[in-house]
């Protein structure tokens, strides 16, 4: 039986006869509770054997889902992608299921081939550092060199240092205009 206290609060009771006894409640599992993704780039380095090592805050998230095993590949030969297999099964699905014309098909083929070339299905070492396929490696320009690594829609995105520097140049033209534009739809 609960009863309410003073301040609107339940207690478990328990009878006993005319008199009331006021019984502790019992400690209720703590609610799981899902990681806040990453946010920000990151940059980290490939090293010569090619792999390269999430930062802290991808693996404390990577962990706190569950996820231990991700599908690395590219779908547009410009970026890295790291996908938890979760996630890159969610998308076999929708390649499977795009055949609503024959460009939805010929798009599915496209990038199903691409993937399936360059990716790999690949689980962090000791120290989280994942494997990148050979000639996804060359194809990105990623051997030794810098990678820029974001958190986006469930997966990382690499950003090659060339690539990087091409789309922060874009980012940052007619900025005043983006962002006066992103005002009329609400952003802060």
């Amino acid at each position: 039986m609960t009863q309410p206290d003073w301040q609107g609060h339940t207690s478990l009771v328990a009878v006993s006869g005319p008199k009331w006894t006021l019984v502790e409640p019992t400690p209720s599992a703590p609610a799981s509770v899902t990681p806040d993704p990453p946010r920000g780039m990151f940059a980290v380095k490939v090293d010569g054997k090619g792999r390269l090592k999430l930062p802290a805050v991808f693996q404390e998230y990577f962990k706190g889902i569950g996820c231990e095993k991700f599908f690395v590949t590219t779908v547009d030969a410009t970026l890295l992608y790291v996908y938890p297999t979760a996630v890159w099964r969610l998308n076999e699905e929708r390649l499977d299921n795009a055949t609503a014309t024959e460009a939805d098909l010929e798009a599915a083929e496209s990038v199903r081939f691409l993937a399936n070339h360059f990716g790999q299905d690949v689980s962090p070492d000791s120290e989280w550092r994942i494997s990148i396929h050979q000639d996804l490696r060359n194809t990105l320009d990623l051997s030794e060199k810098q990678v820029h690594l974001t958190y986006e829609n469930g997966y990382v995105k690499g950003y090659s240092e060339a690539e990087f520097a091409k789309r922060l140049e874009a980012a940052k033209g007619d900025l005043g205009g983006k962002l006066k534009l992103l005002k009329t739809k609400g952003f802060k």
